[in-house]
């Protein structure tokens, strides 16, 4: 009997499974050991520093301290390999602050990872409770700049392991040997991103340097190593004044720093760091505060810079020595980092790092450049060159531009709105979102100059076309300005919507494509026209803050916005900005699922489009469609055909790097998925992930849904490993990109869930992730929202393989009342619901109200998927098998008949899910008393169910034995078969619980009667 959830059966199922997606809008990391090349074997350590911490083994839990036979501690690099929680401790590779670090494989995610053995040198409950606090403070911190850490726990002895990401690649001190200044403010501006994060997270390192930061062979930076050894040493007194050694004594602070005991040593008492990177208050025992972290990374910048670190004199060349070979302001950056006093240096991290990257040295690098080509551009431009004056360079960087859309004070309180929601992944949302928004504003200078400099430097573009990539550029300008504005003004909207707020900034490839700019029409350059344009100007940007309002999931408030537009453009002789007008107000009605009005404002907005050669608009008019229409109501003619229509659009403008592109193969990947055809779906959906990866990065959380939407193509497939993979990746790019209270995250979380539980059999597994899914929906949108009942609907799903139906049915009873009451009554999710409640009063012995279920479910499916969808065929099945158990023999065949031919003209002959209608037909002909006609469809079913690419499932498995063992009975034919299959049947029932146990006794009295063997 087929049950609701997520993805294709497989793993040790009880029963059979319909294949399923629990999403309205979309379809359903750690990566596995056979994930793609994403994650390498071979990986680095994370850790690398020496460590003044000894450590043994015990147990094989790996506790600290003295061996359980009184010898002495020793390195762990010298013990045996053994077994940490679940994960396989595989070689030593290195030591760090407060313990050793060894590569470990997870035999529950099946992935590598590193694992650090901290063992703590404090006595108490006091010591352990702060390090354990601090390491899961540690794991709480996502972000693409921080070393993930996946799980902190404690070791028997009071010590604890940390399992963490293993990254390929080396330390910054390797990298940074040789490297131009540029690159090196590149790479420490990554790093120090990293330490921002951790202090919006209320985490100080303590111990930044150049070993313990990583530049991964994928070129990302990562912080490692925050200094656990504060958290462990904070409950130990402090030494007394004057007590010798490196122990923090107010003397230590006269010392030397460029002189540690040890390079690279972590040296332990009332304070832990390396003397060599500490801050002045950190080596007195002072208070220790975020500005310590940034001092710390002055010194390693400077170290970079010079070979050397600072020493006691100010910082700068020494007298007879020439500067470095880098700008003063930066110099004059580090030095004030470098301050003795904190309250001298940087009040934030974030705000060192806007003064390290600011535009002044782009700035001065292009006015280089343009004064070097200056003198062949005219002869006044000579003429000034041999006077010894410096012109203006002719495309100065248009940074003003961006003043109060994206600049310094917006992305200031843009952040400050952010974490004034007190969302607990405010932090790691911003941190994300801001590079973001930093990448793009570069980006958009980067078009704006090139724009210019092809006219004015280059002299390859005419000054009409200048004037319309500007425009272009305007408008992407336009998009970015409403974002932010969004970001400031309703931050309790964008900080669950940080991913579709990226996404509605657009794409600036187009404006650099001069062949379809120069297609459009020619501009009006009268006094009208200006005041035209300037109007429409009004107009869009209206509609970019209506879209940005809109995506940020505030529908009503998109609505104030559309109508300051539509005044605007009353009477405003533009059939171009109409066009875009009832584009957004197809979308705001699309947000409210009314697809019927929504298409008809895409077709009068096609039209307009047309007339007004506005071909930009086009593709985004099918696409939208497609993607979001299309999928509401899952009609695979409709999405065809705006698939067609968009991709044709995409083709003809032919933009490098048109993210529509991957929009077409993401639409494509859920047409073929809708219509059941599996193969294709993950062969359209691997060619989005692949453009994506190129456009985007491996990274990016753009790639998320195309990921989930793999995995549940995958798992129709019964890919149960690449669909594992693909939901546990998903999960880890959600988790970097927004944290782990993010609720797309939990989307994620719940897709892994039912992959776990479908696909692997792991039913715990999968219910942890599905209990965090439905936590997190829970807290942000409420008891009876749609991703509310969606989690019900899985866990009903998880209680079924545990085969507690009483449980599972009222999880799905639970998950159709809030159906019922914020869905129309023929939307597909009903339909999939009523499947779900059909299957589990079936399994409770409801049979009317299983087949009444079934009967209200099946003119829905079959409306949105179509009759010969594989959905529909499992259902026919699931129909017949009722009507069976009801004595209705001749209905219940014909159902397993019709389910068999369209299973098979859409799965193949080989199928395993074939095996239900073939069950179905052979216990029919039993029924009725054709033996003889039952023997070959039963022998098929049990044939798919125990071939060589057959998933377990002993609920059928023992049916099918039970059924065939009957039948060879009644035919006299093969009688030890026929007591071998019932005892194999009997077993499988048995393992099925207390449920079964009528099933039990019928065939324990039918072997007694049977006789010994």
């Amino acid at each position: 009997m087929a049950t609701c959830g997520v993805g294709a059966p497989g793993g040790a199922s009880p029963g059979k499974t319909l294949v399923i997606r629990p999403e309205i809008d979309a379809p359903a990391t750690h990566p596995t050991v056979d994930a793609p090349s994403w994650l390498e074997p071979g990986a680095i350590a994370i850790e690398h520093a020496p460590t003044l911490d000894a450590a043994s083994e015990r147990s094989p839990g790996h506790a600290h301290g003295a061996a359980g036979d009184g010898r002495p501690a020793g390195s762990m690099q010298d013990v045996p390999v053994r077994r940490v929680a679940q994960f396989v401790l595989l070689e030593h590779i290195g030591a760090g602050g407060m313990g050793e670090v060894f590569a470990a494989f997870d035999d529950k995610l099946e992935r590598k990872v590193a694992i650090k053995l901290v063992a703590t040198q404090a006595s108490g409950d006091r010591a352990r409770q702060r390090l354990l606090r601090e390491a899961q403070a540690l794991a709480r911190l996502s972000h693409p700049n921080v070393v993930t850490v996946y799980e902190v726990d404690a070791l028997p002895d009071g010590g604890l392991f940390i399992a963490m990401e293993l990254v390929k690649g080396q330390t910054l001190r390797a990298w940074q040997r040789g490297r131009a200044w540029r690159d090196l403010v590149a790479t420490y501006a990554a790093a120090g991103r990293g330490l921002a994060a951790a202090h919006a997270s209320g985490i100080v390192h303590r111990d930044f340097k150049p070993d313990n930061v990583l530049v991964g062979d994928d070129g990302r930076v990562r912080v490692a190593d925050f200094g656990l050894a504060f958290a462990v040493n904070d409950a130990i007194e402090p030494p007394a004044p004057g007590a010798s050694g490196v122990s923090g004594a107010p003397e230590a602070h006269g010392a030397d720093p460029a002189a540690p005991p040890a390079r690279g040593l972590t040296v332990e008492g009332r304070f832990a760091g390396t003397p060599g990177y500490m801050a002045p208050e950190q080596l007195a025992c002072a208070a220790v505060d975020a500005r310590a972290d940034q001092y710390s990374f002055c010194v390693a910048l400077y170290e970079a810079l010079h070979g050397e670190r600072p020493g006691a004199e100010p910082v700068g060349p020494r007298r007879g020595e020439p500067a470095p070979a880098y700008p003063r302001w930066l110099g004059d950056l580090v030095t004030r980092g470098l301050a003795r006093d904190p309250a001298e240096r940087f009040a934030t991290m974030d705000a060192l790092l806007a003064e390290l990257t600011r535009s002044r040295a782009r700035t001065r690098r292009w006015i280089l450049a343009a004064g070097a080509t200056s003198a062949v551009i005219t002869a006044a431009a000579a003429a000034v060159a041999l006077r010894g004056q410096a012109g203006p360079p002719p495309c100065p960087l248009a940074t003003d531009e961006l003043t109060g859309v994206w600049d310094a004070a917006t992305r200031q309180r843009a952040g400050a709105a952010i974490l004034g929601t007190a969302a607990p992944f405010a932090a790691t949302m911003w941190a994300s979102t801001a590079a973001a928004f930093d990448r793009h504003a570069e980006r958009w200078l980067d078009a704006q100059h090139a724009a210019c400099e092809a006219t004015h430097v280059r002299h390859v573009q005419s000054a009409d076309l200048l004037d319309r990539r500007m425009e272009c550029l305007a408008s992407r300008r336009r998009a970015l300005a409403a974002a932010a504005e969004v970001l400031q003004h309703q931050p309790a909207q964008a900080v669950t919507h940080a991913g579709e707020l990226l996404g509605s900034l657009g794409d600036l490839e187009p404006c650099a494509n001069t062949g379809v700019l120069l297609q459009l029409p020619g501009r009006d350059t009268s006094p009208a026209g200006a005041a035209t344009r300037a109007r429409a100007a009004a107009v869009r940007q209206q509609l970019a803050r209506a879209t940005a309002i809109l995506v940020a999931g505030d529908v009503a408030g998109a609505d104030p916005a559309v109508a300051k537009a539509e005044g605007l453009a009353a009477n405003l002789d533009d059939d171009a900005v109409r066009a875009e007008l009832l584009y957004v107000q197809g979308r705001i009605k699309l947000a409210r699922d009314d697809v019927a009005g929504s298409k008809a404002m895409f077709d009068r907005a096609g039209a307009l489009a047309v007339s007004s050669r506005h071909d930009e608009l086009q593709p985004d008019l099918w696409l939208t469609l497609a993607v979001n229409a299309g999928t509401r109501e899952q009609r695979p003619a409709d999405i065809e055909h705006w698939l067609v229509q968009g991709e044709a659009w995409v083709h003809r403008l032919g933009h490098v790097g048109d993210s529509r592109s991957i929009a077409v193969e993401h639409a494509r990947g859920n047409l073929h998925y809708t219509a059941g055809n599996f193969a294709a779906a993950v062969a359209a959906l691997t060619r989005a992930i692949d453009a994506g990866e190129a456009l985007w990065g491996k990274t990016d959380p753009r790639l998320i849904e195309l990921l989930r939407d793999r995995a549940a193509a995958e798992a129709g497939l019964r890919q149960a490993r690449p669909a594992v993979a693909d939901g546990e990746r998903a999960l880890a790019l959600g988790l970097a990109s927004w944290g782990p209270s993010y609720p797309d995250i939990a989307r994620s979380r719940r897709a892994l869930g039912l992959l776990y539980i479908e696909q692997l059999g792991d039913v715990p597994r999968g219910e942890h992730e599905i209990g965090l899914a439905l936590e997190v929906f829970r807290a942000s949108l409420g008891a009876d929202s749609i991703e509310v009942a969606n989690c019900e609907q899985a866990l009903s799903q998880a209680r079924y393989y545990r085969a507690d139906y009483a449980a599972a049915l009222e999880h799905a009873e639970r998950a159709e009342r809030i159906f019922a009451a914020r869905l129309e009554p023929q939307h597909t999710r009903r339909g999939e619901a009523l499947v779900g409640l059909g299957v589990l009063r079936f399994m409770r012995k409801n049979l009317t109200g299983s087949l009444a279920a079934y009967e209200a479910a099946y003119p829905i499916l079959q409306t949105a998927l179509g009759a010969r969808h594989p959905h529909v065929g499992i259902l026919l099945s699931n129909m017949g098998e009722t009507e069976l158990a009801l004595g209705r023999t001749g209905p219940a065949r014909a159902h397993f008949a019709q389910a068999l031919d369209v299973l098979q003209e859409q799965l193949g002959p080989d199928h395993a899910d074939l095996a239900l209608p073939l069950k179905g037909l052979g216990l029919s002909h039993l029924s009725a008393g054709r033996a003889a006609e039952a023997r070959e469809p039963l022998e098929r079913a049990l044939a798919l169910r125990t071939g060589s690419a057959a998933t377990s499932d002993p609920q059928e498995l023992a049916e099918i034995r039970w059924g065939l063992a009957r039948t060879l009975s009644t035919l006299s034919r093969d009688p030890a078969r026929a007591r071998a299959l019932a005892e194999a049947a009997l077993a499988g029932y048995v393992g099925l619980g207390d449920e079964w146990q009528a099933r039990v006794q019928e065939i324990t009295r039918w072997l007694k009667r049977f006789g010994p063997r």
